[in-house]
């Protein structure tokens, strides 16, 4: 019998109070979350560690990725670290991004469909709608699909890149047999465990 994945409606308009990104302070520990100088030294952390591609590097530092972490470790959502984003997954490491993007592009200026399996918090997607026509991102746990949608509900309108024809489809449920109706997407980005 075949299983037909579930999908969950998109959530209703939530309240302004509501918002996971309300909930973050701007400034924990004397340091603003969303400063300038914190993605700056990611960046620069980065290209020590050979990201090469300029565009790759101005997404990653335009992403708002305290935005994705628990608020626990909101401090150190620019570090170059894997952080905890609950149900035994993480939220990958910048690099791990970054890497992922740049070989993805391979030279390209930038990609026409993503597939990402494992959407977790939804960062990785976040990363990819700068730099792909169309990402389709899928994520079996509930929860972290839910904290996910709500944030890149509120970012992607704020894309770096902004050409006119973008789209991001987060869905809840498992991959069985193809990304459930759409065509195959190249590259696929494998996250999670």
């Amino acid at each position: 019998m075949d299983q037909k994945p579930r999908f969950k409606p998109a959530p209703a308009l939530i309240t302004q109070s509501a918002r996971k990104l309300d909930r973050i302070p701007e400034r924990i520990g004397g340091s603003s979350l969303t400063s300038e100088r914190a993605r700056g030294h990611l960046v620069q952390k980065l290209k020590t560690l050979g990201i090469v591609n300029q565009r790759v590097l101005n997404v990653i530092g335009a992403v708002p990725r305290h935005l994705f972490v628990d608020e626990a470790f909101a401090s150190r959502a620019y570090e170059d670290a894997a952080l905890p984003i609950g149900h035994q997954q993480t939220i990958s490491r910048p690099f791990t991004v970054a890497r992922f993007a740049e070989y993805a592009l391979d030279g390209r200026a930038e990609l026409d469909n993503v597939l990402e399996v494992g959407a977790g918090c939804g960062y990785q997607a976040a990363v990819f709608a700068n730099i792909a026509k169309r990402v389709i991102s899928i994520e079996r746990i509930e929860a972290l699909y839910d904290n996910g949608f709500v944030v890149l509900q509120d970012i992607v309108p704020e894309c770096v890149w902004k050409p006119a024809r973008r789209e991001l489809i987060m869905k809840l449920g498992e991959l069985h047999g193809g990304a459930m109706g759409y065509s195959p997407a190249r590259p696929a980005g494998l996250t999670g465990k």
